[in-house]
């Protein structure tokens, strides 16, 4: 998914940013935040990421996912504007390796949970949704 949400600390939102989603249940969806590598080598030693050996699809540039902080927000209709690369799915493999990788983590470390509702990722990234909303049926015409 591509959204504009705060920062796991808090920080309010800058830009769009990529998340993978975990998983889906009780119409709410978990997330973990994405980043690309560029410019964040450094990043790829601190055990709370972990790097992508398969990162496309979804992901265009190599990236890393951020372990330290699970993403939860409402499921809603609008959402699948949001959505990368067509929906085309990670490597379901490399999805297997990073989950579990998150579970161990979670399990041995204390991670911050952030959730939003739907009122939260539409006053963010209603922009998006319309832009996305408006392009979908351009291609209808």
């Amino acid at each position: 998914m591509l959204l504009k949400l705060p920062y796991a600390d808090g920080e309010p939102p800058d830009k769009q940013r990529t998340f993978l989603i975990i998983n889906i249940a009780n119409e709410v969806v978990e997330m973990l935040n994405v980043s690309s590598v560029k410019g964040k080598e450094r990043k790829l030693q601190l055990q709370s990421n972990e790097i992508l050996q398969k990162y496309w699809p979804p992901f265009c540039k190599p990236s890393f996912v951020k372990l330290d902080s699970l993403y939860r927000i409402e499921l809603f209709d609008e959402l699948s504007y949001l959505i990368l690369a067509s929906g085309k799915s990670l490597d379901p493999q490399e999805f297997n390796r990073i989950v579990t990788i998150f579970q161990v983590y979670r399990n041995n470390n204390q991670i911050k949970i952030c959730f939003y509702n739907k009122a939260d990722i539409e006053r963010y990234n209603s922009v998006y949704i319309a832009e996305r909303i408006s392009a979908t049926a351009e291609d209808f015409n």
